[in-house]
């Protein structure tokens, strides 16, 4: 049996202010706030404003791109010692290639590192109040860096490279807007150029000689740059690493017209993500029906799958009225979308409208059943994914941020059906995308190259090659192109990780993270960047990182023989008849008789709001039931006794206080969805704000609802690895197991240099292969893979904060192992030393959701002793797992054979020291 409880974090009002400072300055670019993580003051968590002292930026144009590096120094004006955080707004579809912190007066660069991982080594090293710096790139293709520490009154800088696309018809745009006067601003332009315009403050200043340059000045208005209308070029570029890239830049050739459409089916997706540009995507449309002039237009709502009943609009004003109204709910499934439409008929053309980023499942390989256009007007669009999916269906994408696609509806998908140089195909390695009118071309290649042709719809074109100056631009774009192939063809975590490491390209996959000293570098087993350290200071490291690196060695080498010892000894524990020690009906709340310093039943718990009663598991004969007992009691399987015991479980419902709970409190069905639409308008950038209503809905006996509000949650800006986990938990309870899987396998995937998420994936696939209907062979395959997990988790040599975890998992993985023994006698997955079932009485299982969060297993037994982290082994045999300190759990209280009587199970709120947009801790 499942049960969920909901302890609640004791953040809601500090979250509140730290969003709401972020909105306030949302029209500042950059904005600069701070956090004061270590004051003693309530308020501690309220953004702090940062005086812009500097602001200097050097924009190289080359090959159709324009490569920034801006270096901004910020004070600290306050008497506090805080952490700074900086965004920036980008021009659009910008690629960050590079970020640095100065330390001790150098510029240190950083290097990116898995982005959980990047994550929690800077979040750790705030605690020790040491010199981190964290780089990330939101969803929304904002840089967001966070500093630590800006002492009072001192100033640090920050640098961040980024690259953009350019052309006349996608000019170079990036907002500048600094209210307070900036002591010194600097903008320097090397490259060719049509036109340049300065924002209001320097817009009086001229532009001589590629540079300007002022002093005590505020900005206004935004740094605007036009080329050259564009011909066709080819550039090539040494890499460091010793590879070549070329980047071709080709107007668009003429297409023929596409005929008249009778009939136009527009795809709308109705998930969380798609919330932003919707009107200028709405106008995309009207201008497209215009072009097409349709007799039907069929409009299919989505989101996971078809969403609803199909409509039917009569007029351009119809479509964009009902399109415009369609309520948001949900998470994309883009694999599921195109698997449900393989026999719809009656479309002609098929205009696609989501922002491409693609929750559950992967990039389809079907095709559509008509012409496919894809639109997005979204920051937020993954384009390369939706001009992947134009492509195959004969169409093209049109980003509706740039205009209303006149010169694109109606016309066929560019198709480009060779690439050739000195002989050679380069079409297998080369990225390429339709932006507008231009076709933009990335590609490695061989050094040397003199000129490439190309065919663009059965035209050939030779392209000759014109070399620009070493440097990282041309493979960080192609690298960038490529990551976005990779996320669309469902390419594996590592592998893109790995990619954005090679070509130092910040977003899902990497941020950029700098750290102190060596030190610092070898303890996270990160490569030591290209600069900012000196010879004697690399020879160091190549010594510790060698030392280190040997200790994982000996570590993985030795883990299961570890393992296996610890197995032993809970063997040992295991078949010793505990009944023959001396019990006490009262041992008292304190523990009197046993010795052991432990907390009182009364010790404090968080200030927060808690449980307004703690679970109680009470054991009791079955012959003293009641008839009302016996319809609520669980039979406890593995009992070795005469008389088989019940297990009633009491836990109250958790009843947080929450204006929109309140609002929604005795709705369901039309009335809940009416309510939640109208709350969400206060709490859209919440996840807990879903899940919490999703926990109404499923008290409708709602499932297909809960599970939609849930997912929402997945799709917000401010989702993480723990809202997918939270949802995914709450999807198992709601009974959607393919879609909390899908989540689970993400975890697993972006998470993995934990245990947890294996674990976690590992349950869901048992649970879901016990389904009543699975056929025997399905479900031999899915605890197959299930079992293979949680080897994982139990071989693999993890952090020590997770000690505790693998002899939990070795109890489950004999369980899977029993069912695949039932099944057809497999089950080899499991080390032999490790074959040995366990049955229990009673088996307390506690996992929560989040990080950084010390949660302590508690168990009052019937004799009043307490079974805790001070006192893991109780005298009628109870047993406690390993404490886990620092984040995600699991403890585990067993017992083999259960006294009668009540069992009080309470979980201690330790700390928290993050913020958590996810609303409560799950427990």
């Amino acid at each position: 049996m499942g049960i969920l409880v909901r302890a609640l974090a004791a953040l809601g009002g500090a979250l509140t202010l730290a969003f709401s400072g972020v909105a306030e300055e949302a029209a500042r670019n950059p904005v600069m706030t701070a956090v004061d993580y270590f004051s003693p003051d309530d308020e501690q968590q309220q953004p702090l404003r940062l005086t812009v002292e500097s602001l200097e930026l050097s924009i190289q144009l080359a090959a159709g791109y324009a490569e920034t590096n801006a270096i901004i120094a910020f004070r600290n004006p306050t008497d506090d010692e805080l952490e700074g955080q900086f965004l920036l707004e980008m021009p659009d579809h910008a690629l960050v290639t590079g970020y640095g912190l100065d330390i001790d007066g150098r510029m240190v660069p950083g290097v990116i590192v898995e982005g959980k991982k990047a994550k929690k080594a800077f979040e750790a090293r705030i605690r020790r109040r040491v010199d981190p710096g964290l780089g990330e790139v939101t969803r929304e293709n904002i840089f967001k860096n966070r500093v630590f520490p800006i002492q009072p009154g001192e100033t640090r800088k920050v640098s961040v490279s980024f690259i953009a696309p350019l052309s006349a018809e996608q000019p170079y745009v990036l907002p500048l807007e600094v209210s307070d006067p900036v002591r010194h601003v600097s903008i320097k332009i090397d490259g060719a150029y049509d036109h340049v315009s300065l924002p209001e403050g320097l817009g009086d200043r001229k532009f001589e000689s590629g540079a300007v340059i002022a002093q005590d000045i505020a900005l206004s208005g935004e740094l605007k740059i036009t080329p050259a209308a564009t011909t066709a070029t080819g550039t090539t570029q040494s890499h460091p690493n010793g590879e070549t890239f070329v980047a071709l830049t080709i107007p668009e050739p003429e297409t023929s017209p596409v005929k008249r459409s009778d009939n136009v089916r527009i795809y709308w997706d109705v998930s969380m993500s798609h919330m932003s540009g919707i009107e200028a995507e709405l106008h995309a449309i009207e201008k497209a029906l215009e072009i097409y002039a349709p007799d039907r237009i069929e409009l299919v709502p989505f989101a996971n799958g078809v969403a609803g009943k199909r409509l039917r609009a009569n007029t351009i004003f119809d479509t964009v009225g009902r399109l415009g109204s369609l309520q948001k709910n949900g998470a994309t499934n883009l694999e599921r979308l195109f698997a449900q439409e393989q026999g719809a008929t009656g479309a002609d053309i098929c205009i696609l409208v989501t922002d491409g980023r693609i929750t559950l499942g992967k990039l389809p390989d079907q095709l559509l059943p008509c012409r496919l256009y894809t639109l997005s007007a979204g920051k937020n669009a993954d384009r390369g994914a939706l001009n992947l999916l134009a492509r195959r269906g004969g169409g093209r994408f049109i980003d509706a941020a740039q205009g209303d696609g006149a010169s694109q509806w109606g016309l066929e998908g560019v198709k480009l059906s060779a690439i050739r140089a000195d002989g050679r195909s380069l079409l297998s390695t080369a990225e390429w995308i339709n932006d507008g009118n231009v076709i933009r071309i990335l590609a490695p290649v061989q050094t040397g190259l003199r000129s490439v042709s190309v065919k663009i719809n059965g035209e050939t074109l030779r392209i000759p090659l014109r070399p620009i100056a070493d440097g990282t631009m041309l493979g960080a774009v192609w690298a960038g192109h490529h990551l976005s192939t990779m996320r669309a063809s469902a390419a594996s975590w590592a592998d893109r990780v790995a990619l954005a490491q090679k070509y130092g390209v910040a977003g899902p996959e990497g941020s950029f993270l700098v750290l102190e000293d060596i030190a610092d570098y070898v303890e996270q087993r990160l490569n030591l960047p290209a600069s900012g350290f000196n010879e004697d200071e690399r020879a160091t490291y190549l010594t510790l990182i060698a030392e280190a690196q040997r200790d994982d060695e000996e570590a993985r080498e030795t883990r299961l023989a570890d393992v296996a010892e610890q197995w032993e000894e809970l063997l040992v524990w295991y078949r010793t008849d505990h009944s023959k020690r001396p019990r006490q009906k009262d041992r008292g709340p304190a523990f009197a008789q046993s010795g052991a310093s432990a907390p009182s039943m009364e010790e404090p718990m968080p200030a927060a709001p808690m449980m307004e009663e703690d679970a109680a598991y009470d054991l009791a004969p079955a012959e003293s039931r009641s008839a009302e007992a016996v319809q609520e009691s669980i039979v406890v399987t593995g009992a070795r006794r005469e008389e088989v015991p019940t297990v009633k479980v009491a836990i109250r419902k958790w009843s947080p206080d929450r204006p929109y709970l309140k609002a929604v409190q005795g709705l369901c069905a039309e009335e809940f969805f009416s309510e939640y639409v109208k709350q969400r308008n206060g709490y859209s950038d919440l996840p807990g704000f879903y899940l919490e209503m999703a926990d109404v809905a499923a008290e409708c006996d709602d499932p297909y609802m809960a599970a939609e509000t849930a997912l929402s949650a997945v799709e917000l800006p401010a989702s993480t690895v723990d809202t997918m986990s939270a949802v995914a938990n709450r999807l198992m309870e709601y009974g959607a197991y393919d879609a909390a899987i899908d989540l689970y396998r993400r975890v697993a995937s972006e998470d993995g240099a934990r245990p947890q998420p294996w674990r976690d994936l590992a349950l869901a696939l048992e649970i879901k292969a016990m389904k009543y209907g699975t056929s025997r062979a399905k479900r031999r395959e899915i605890l197959g893979e299930a079992l293979d997990h949680l080897a994982h988790v139990i071989e693999t040599p993890w952090d020590g904060d997770y000690d505790g975890i693998e002899l939990i998992s070795v109890i489950e993985a004999n369980r899977i192992r029993d069912r695949l023994l039932i099944i057809d006698g497999s089950g080899s997955a499991l080390d032999r030393r490790l074959r040995n079932s366990m049955q229990f009485d009673l088996r307390i299982i506690a996992n929560w959701n989040v990080d950084s969060v010390d949660m302590d297993l508690w168990v009052d037994e019937p004799t009043g002793e307490r079974t805790y982290y001070g006192n893991q082994n109780s005298r009628i045999g109870g047993r406690l797992s390993n404490d886990m300190t620092d984040g995600y759990g699991p403890e585990e209280y067993l017992i083999r054979k259960a006294a009668p009587g009540k069992y009080e199970i309470r979980m201690n709120y330790f700390r928290s020291d993050i913020v958590n947009p996810n609303g409560a801790v799950t427990l």
